[in-house]
């Protein structure tokens, strides 16, 4: 590994990267994260695909541009990495790990620019190359993970979409992740005078190869340390901003005083069960005499007069308002459901969404997860137990609670400044 000298004397501020690919629901922990490293007057940059610079630089944290996101096509398509095993599938993973080929080498670069004076590099699942970087610019590798990845016996990966023994998943990730991209990775490290990486270290092992390195950024509350999770592995907790943001003027005009709302939503590439959903949902508003705040890609004409159409919402914000909570099960709108105590109906579509939508059904926050295949009788019925049923409310109350002391955004902070 090239090194070089860091400054360690009195007064000398350390500089802290963040690089981070993937959906919003990666990159917004980061900022929540590097907002209070700013606080602690610690040099900090995100460097991310050019779609988040405005959400980063409204934060007031330096960016710098990543000018690929593999994960957007991810989003737009369906592939075997979120269990489907049709014929477009097959070819959209073709299509993703040849496209990806390219794209990681010109992400490398620039992340290896935006990271040339770090002590520190914050790497993520959606950047396992984060690594690469920080070998090539002298700093130490932290692992800022959403979701778990420490082998145990107690679950499969948390991205493992199929049904499989629990060892095995792991064992799949460990090599997959790895050995996709191995030989572009090892090409450009020669370029940089680094050593190649060798075929039988997988990704799994590399993260978990310092100790101290993983940074489990997610809630004890819907993740409890397995007996056989080493200490350092055990969650810090979300990194969710306590800052709470004002809702746009005609937003908060329209829900008014009332307690008779629920939220509609999904992230990037997970709208289309809820969409399929729309009519059964309306249906659902009719017969409860409730409105909704609608984030999808569109809302018909005959359903606006229960349903407000809005995009990027703070939920923070908007959620405690809400009687419940219909998502796609991303972690974070899962942890900012659960913080907000609201009951959840959870309709995963790819990657660690089913893992999500398991874990706040387990802990009595969320009704049972909807498949793809759900239909109308069993979104009406999950919409009215996260309505009417004592038990969810009292679930995802108590969430909460478990949830309130956590101040994962912190402790995430203060594993970064001992780095």
């Amino acid at each position: 590994m090239v090194t070089r000298h860091v400054d360690s004397s009195v007064g000398a501020k350390r500089s802290v990267v963040f690089v981070v690919s993937g959906t919003r629901g990666d990159v917004q922990p980061c900022v929540v994260a590097a907002c209070e490293l700013r606080r602690q007057g610690m040099s900090v940059r995100i460097a991310a695909p050019t779609e988040y610079r405005a959400m980063i630089e409204s934060a007031a944290v330096p960016f710098a541009a990543l000018p690929e996101n593999p994960s957007a096509f991810l989003a737009a398509h369906r592939t075997i990495f979120d269990g489907a095993f049709s014929p477009d599938a097959l070819r959209n993973s073709v299509r993703y790990l040849r496209l990806t080929s390219l794209w990681t080498t010109r992400m490398l670069d620039a992340a290896a620019t935006a990271c040339a004076d770090a002590h520190v590099v914050v790497g993520g699942l959606a950047s396992l190359w984060a690594a690469d970087v920080a070998d090539a610019c002298g700093a130490r590798v932290l692992w800022m993970l959403l979701q778990p990845l420490t082998p145990t016996r107690a679950f499969a990966a948390s991205i493992w979409p199929w049904r499989a023994p629990r060892a095995m998943s792991y064992r799949f990730i460990n090599a997959a992740l790895g050995s996709s991209l191995r030989g572009m990775v090892n090409r450009w490290r020669r370029s940089r005078g680094l050593p190649p990486l060798g075929r039988t270290f997988g990704a799994l092992a590399r993260i978990h190869a310092q100790e101290h390195a993983v940074m489990n950024a997610f809630s004890a509350s819907m993740v409890p340390a397995p007996d056989d999770w080493p200490v350092t592995a055990h969650p810090l907790g979300v990194c969710l901003s306590e800052d709470v943001p004002a809702l746009d003027a005609a937003l908060h005009a329209w829900l008014g005083s009332g307690r008779d709302v629920m939220y509609i939503g999904a992230g990037a590439g997970s709208s289309a069960p809820m969409m399929r959903a729309l009519p059964w949902l309306h249906e659902a508003l009719l017969r409860h005499r409730m409105r909704a705040v609608v984030n999808l890609p569109r809302v018909p004409d005959a359903f606006r007069e229960r349903m407000f159409a809005v995009r990027d919402v703070p939920h923070a914000a908007l959620f405690p308002l809400m009687r419940c909570v219909v998502h796609h099960g991303g972690a974070g709108t899962t942890a900012e459901a659960a913080r907000a105590g609201v009951p959840s109906v959870v309709a995963p579509v790819f990657a660690d969404q089913h893992f999500w939508a398991g874990c706040a059904h387990a802990v009595g926050a969320a009704a049972r997860p909807l498949s793809g295949r759900a239909g109308r009788s069993e979104w009406l019925e999950c919409v009215d137990a996260a309505l009417h049923d004592a038990r969810l409310r009292r679930g995802a109350h108590d969430c909460a609670v478990r949830m309130r002391d956590e101040h994962g955004a912190r402790r995430v902070v203060d594993r970064v400044m001992a780095a």
